[in-house]
């Protein structure tokens, strides 16, 4: 098992509560996020306890992470577990308040990978999700301020 943690900030120009609620929906995820998509959604409300999957491809192969929420604080953040088989851990979500209309969003990832991804790691595995984190906040900062 290669143990590994990943975080990113950004600022938006919305309330933490904005934030909050648009991270939370699950429906606008691809909107943001183009590169996977959602299926077996517990569905509404979100809540402890809530669960999907997220569909993706890495390097040629799909790839299905578990989702399942573990703690969530209204307009503040949540965790979330992680199964993807060879990818356990957790996402935590921290929003925090600049002012009345801005906030930082901060996303991490603490986790390990196993199997045939383990090799990946410390190398490619890590840095991609890295690269990944970044894009996937700048297209939130760039959909919520463009809405």
């Amino acid at each position: 098992m290669a143990k590994f943690q990943i975080s990113e900030s950004v600022d938006i120009n919305r309330s933490a509560e904005t934030v909050f609620q648009y991270v939370n929906d699950l429906s606008q995820a691809t909107a943001w996020r183009p590169q996977i998509s959602i299926r077996d959604f517990s569905g509404e409300p979100f809540e402890v306890g809530t669960t999907w999957n997220e569909v993706t491809n890495f390097m040629g192969r799909e790839m299905v992470v578990s989702f399942e929420v573990t703690a969530l604080e209204a307009g503040r953040g949540c965790e979330m577990k992680m199964d993807g088989g060879a990818v356990i851990g957790s996402t935590t979500w921290d929003i925090s308040p600049i002012s009345d209309e801005s906030s930082t969003a901060n996303l991490s990832f603490d986790g390990a990978v196993t199997g045939w991804m383990m090799g990946l790691a410390s190398g490619l595995l890590r840095n991609q999700a890295q690269k990944d984190m970044k894009k996937d906040l700048g297209n939130l900062k760039s959909t919520l301020e463009s809405a």
